[in-house]
């Protein structure tokens, strides 16, 4: 490149065919990935803070964990290096898994995704190891599914209660549960409940009757050492209905 002495462009001398106008070709936004079962890596981990940069704590005393990008690693080219990002909260309260005497928490499944020889005592090594495995660059199986929120509805809501005020904790909560999808399949039945596409789509119509487009979240981190079938769910593959 030849930098010579330019310092404004409009000292440049650029002779080209391009044209911005009505008739411009407007770029076409990628599209979404299948829902399924794929090897990832984390791009971007944080904490949920507030806005004097200070940790939300739940309980008083336990960070929420935020998974903000991950890159998709994947034998199909066409997927193979995506990054999404998915903003996902990793809750670290310990909490007694049905069917077990012993605690988990949101975020040992996530460090057992990524290493599931690893020892960890307590939540402060669980979520440090996990910062350590991140920093490495370690990769690990997760499910991918669709989620889809319609702001639209939330609003109308709320215009006519007079505002989010006048409303009880448990109705602003049912509102926002209404307003809220997760799952290809449940985004195919309230599809078609509401005489839109039956197929499996991440358009979503929702409450309001907006078309939302879901975006991918993780629904499952596989320990590592489970033995998975990668790639897109066979809803997708053999085109079974819902």
């Amino acid at each position: 490149m030849n930098t010579e002495s330019l310092t404004s462009v409009a000292d440049l001398h650029l002779e080209d065919a391009l044209e911005v106008g009505a008739d411009y070709p407007e770029q076409s936004a990628p599209a979404a990935i299948i829902p399924g079962n794929y090897v990832v890596k984390i791009e971007k981990i944080s904490y949920r803070t507030s806005g004097d940069g200070k940790f939300i704590l739940h309980k008083g005393q336990y960070p929420v964990l935020r998974i903000e990008a991950i890159k998709v690693l994947s034998d199909d080219p066409v997927v193979d290096g995506r990054v999404l990002y998915v903003w996902q909260d990793v809750s670290s309260v310990p909490f007694t898994r049905p069917g077990s005497d012993k605690l988990a928490s949101q975020a040992a499944d996530l460090l057992h995704a990524m290493d599931p020889a690893i020892q960890a005592h307590g939540t402060k090594e669980v979520l440090l190891s996990i910062e350590q495995l991140v920093a490495s660059g370690v990769t690990m199986q997760v499910r991918i599914d669709w989620q889809g929120y319609d702001g639209d509805y939330v609003k109308a809501k709320f215009a006519e209660a007079g505002g989010k005020e006048y409303l009880t904790p448990d109705a602003v909560n049912n509102i926002y549960d209404t307003a809220r999808v997760k799952g290809f399949k449940k985004i195919a039945q309230e599809n078609a409940l509401r005489g839109g596409n039956s197929k499996f789509t991440h358009l979503w119509r929702g409450p309001s009757g907006s078309i939302v487009e879901a975006k991918p979240f993780i629904s499952r981190f596989h320990k590592a050492t489970d033995v998975v079938n990668l790639g897109p769910a066979k809803e997708f593959v053999e085109d079974i209905p819902f």
